[in-house]
């Protein structure tokens, strides 16, 4: 449902048979990008910053490579992103045993902000959140993998939150799907 995109494909330490597959796509489609290196910490989290550097979109959103955007995700962001610099949507997750969990916190809320930055404990994950690049370009450190014992994304987030000037709107819609990791 939102067509005005960049897809930057982080390729950390894939195998080629992933880099011809987004080549493929990306032979028949200029918005998709591929950015090839080698396997670093985490999932891609010494890489984001370097591609973030270079891009020119407006705003962010993030997808693993394991999870799914509905097809209202990027819209459901673009629009909450008018008026903020870092917003999500609803995560919700399917778990090994397929039960399905939906968390309604927000970090619009400013105890859960305090709480995501003063204690290990995330609400959501990369795939269901998104941020605009100016608000990203004026952090005092970008993209790294998180310390030992704390999560690259909930890392990231506490770059954001720890921020007055960072305005943070939150949907409940479910426009994502955390699949269980194996």
């Amino acid at each position: 449902s939102h067509r005005n995109l960049e897809l930057a494909v982080i390729a950390d330490g894939s195998p080629p048979h992933t880099h011809d597959l987004v080549r493929h796509f990306a032979a028949k489609d200029a918005r998709v990008r591929l950015h090839v290196f080698p396997k670093g910490a985490g999932n891609g989290d010494a890489w984001r910053h370097e591609v973030l550097s270079a891009a020119k979109a407006d705003a962010v959103a993030y997808c693993g490579d394991d999870d799914i955007w509905g097809p209202q995700h990027l819209k459901a962001l673009a629009g909450l992103l008018r008026d903020a610099d870092f917003a999500h949507t609803r995560h919700v997750m399917i778990a090994p045993n397929l039960a399905i969990r939906a968390i309604d916190e927000t970090p619009a809320d400013a105890a859960v902000r305090r709480r995501m930055i003063d204690e290990l404990w995330n609400c959501f994950g990369p795939t269901c959140a998104g941020h605009r690049l100016d608000a990203y370009r004026r952090l005092p450190d970008g993209w790294s993998p998180g310390p030992p014992g704390v999560a690259s994304d909930l890392n990231m987030w506490r770059k954001f939150l720890s921020q007055d000037w960072v305005r943070v709107a939150s949907s409940k819609a479910a426009t994502t799907l955390k699949l269980a990791s194996p």
